[in-house]
């Protein structure tokens, strides 16, 4: 839910700044899944629901996919990291 709630806050400090080109890093596997589907009325809690509508209304999908392969790429890395 901490993590839902930081990309919500993210989103509204980015919104603020009117920043134009923004990058997310999140290191939680499950929300880059539920932010990249194509089904968003059914989040992983629903007491994240709120915090998840907030961040996916203020995000387009292109960033999204980005988003997806950074975290993927990150998971590998450590992964990779820890075997060592």
């Amino acid at each position: 839910m901490a993590e839902a709630a930081a990309m919500a806050l993210a989103t509204k400090m980015v919104s603020l700044l009117q920043l134009q080109t923004t990058n997310y890093i999140i290191d939680n596997q499950q929300l880059v899944t539920f932010f990249n589907s194509t089904d968003h009325s059914t989040p992983l809690d629903w007491t994240i629901k709120f915090f998840t509508q907030q961040f996916i209304n203020k995000i387009t999908r292109n960033s999204n996919t980005m988003a997806h392969m950074l975290a993927k790429q990150a998971r590998i890395a450590s992964a990779q990291i820890l075997s060592i």
